[in-house]
């Protein structure tokens, strides 16, 4: 199921125009291994796959937070944005941040055997996290959306691939969405 999740994500990538297939780029194994060695950590399925399939790299559909490159500092980077914003919180051993900016985070929690993770969020001025999804892929799976609906406001017809400005799509969520 899950792997059929991503087949059909990066198709509608592709189709939109958000990324060529050369634009998508997985992590190896041992990329892989070596997040989950550094957070001492087992990352759920469905991260796993995404990692395997666009963790390096995917256009504009993922922001450069959530990529590969990214991970290593986004928990110490969210731990000090809690501090910042005094906080009652701190990040839990097994929370694995995926996407830090300066205003908030998205995180899973690793401890719980699940292979399709609830997805939680702080936003700066909170004072608590807040469950934003029920999966890791109802995530993505709203990411896609967003880009689709903003796609067809700008008058994008699937399989034009890339009629849009560099960034325009993905810059419009990231404002939007994630701010």
């Amino acid at each position: 199921m899950e792997t059929e999740f991503f087949s059909e994500l990066l198709s509608r990538i592709v189709e939109l125009g958000l990324a060529k297939n050369e634009d998508i780029i997985g992590c190896t194994d041992d990329e892989i291994l070596s997040l989950e060695r550094d957070f001492n950590i087992k990352l759920p399925k469905s991260y796993r796959l995404f990692l395997m399939k666009m963790g390096k790299g995917a256009g504009r559909f993922i922001p450069d937070e959530c990529l590969y490159y990214n991970l290593f500092s986004s928990k110490s980077d969210a731990q000090e944005l809690l501090l910042e914003c005094g906080a009652p919180i701190s990040i839990e051993e097994g929370w694995f941040v995926y996407y830090f900016n300066q205003y908030n985070f998205f995180f899973f929690d690793t401890c719980l055997d699940n292979s399709d993770p609830e997805v939680f969020r702080f936003i700066e001025g909170n004072s608590h996290t807040v469950k934003e999804f029920n999966s890791f892929t109802a995530w993505l799976a709203d990411l896609l959306q967003y880009e689709e609906e903003i796609a067809e406001e700008l008058g994008i017809k699937p399989g034009t691939k890339g009629t849009t400005k560099p960034g325009r799509v993905h810059s419009m969520h990231h404002k939007q969405r994630w701010r």
